[in-house]
């Protein structure tokens, strides 16, 4: 009898100290991938031995659903992260019009379009985590965010709701032609305000926009950043519409970093994050 009540309470001990450890702003990156995963995501983390940078290990990588939004979620934890109220950066990525089929495939080994839980790993993040919405080929299900930004403003308030923490700043970035989602975003004051670095990788082709959103952001503030990668030469070259929008935007040119890809590497269009400096942009 007496070795029952000393298992029961031990056990209770442990409950306690379990629930205690999540109303208390001290989170590891397992104890976020406990509360998603009680919120059914499927969590994986996997090493990644032959980049030396990552030091063979890998964020977290989370696949599940929210209320309000139709497709799959991803969500990337840092392998470790501090306590709670200091993680105070969202990272939303849009894939472009690449469908997910296409855009996650040989990820394994930051090939192809990249891995991207080792992407943000091998920046060192401590305070910010990143989240890639799953949408349909042509920026189908990230139409609506477009058109009404609300309908984005609330996707973030679940994930924030989900995680326990609200997000200080947001950070967003496109590849491809999710540019046409990162600028009709900017129209929004309440996100706009809460923006501080955009990224734009391979993405500025079309000749019928001048990025006007985002040109106005620039504006708002000089602490604005926005981060550029293109590829020079390929087939479907995004050279003469960045230099267009540089041209454009060019009161703003101490605010924005640009980087010029060759298009002789692999997959060089789908490899513009892992080559163009997505994991600098995604450090706290």
């Amino acid at each position: 009898m007496k070795s029952l009540l000393l298992i029961a309470l031990a056990t209770a001990s442990l409950t306690q100290a379990k629930t205690e450890n999540r109303t208390v702003a001290n989170f590891s990156s397992s104890g976020l991938v406990d509360i998603l995963e009680e919120h059914n995501f499927v969590c994986d983390q996997k090493k990644v031995d032959n980049e030396a940078d990552t030091r063979g290990r890998s964020a977290y990588e989370c696949i599940g659903r929210l209320s309000n939004y139709k497709n799959k979620v991803h969500i990337f934890l840092p392998s470790k992260i501090l306590k709670s109220d200091q993680v105070n950066t969202i990272n939303f990525f849009f894939h472009g019009f690449w469908s997910p089929e296409t855009f996650f495939k040989n990820k394994n080994n930051l090939d192809g379009a990249g891995d991207f839980a080792a992407l943000l790993e091998k920046s060192n993040s401590q305070k910010s985590i990143l989240v890639i919405l799953e949408s349909a080929g042509q920026c189908a299900d990230y139409e609506p965010f477009i058109q009404d930004a609300k309908k984005f403003i609330s996707v973030k308030n679940e994930i924030e709701n989900l995680m326990q923490f609200k997000f200080l700043q947001i950070k967003l970035s496109g590849h491809s032609g999710a540019y046409r989602v990162v600028n009709g975003l900017m129209i929004n004051p309440e996100i706009s305000r809460l923006v501080q670095q955009i990224g734009l990788f391979d993405s500025i082709y079309d000749a019928k926009t001048n990025l006007l959103n985002i040109r106005n952001w620039l504006g708002q503030s000089t602490e604005n950043k926005l981060k550029i990668s293109y590829v020079v030469g390929a087939q479907q070259s995004t050279k003469a519409q960045t230099e267009k929008f540089l041209s454009l935007a060019s009161q703003f040119k101490n605010q924005i970093e640009v980087q010029i890809l060759p298009s002789d590497q692999p997959n060089a269009h789908l490899s513009a994050m892992k080559n163009g400096g997505f994991s600098d942009f995604l450090k706290d």
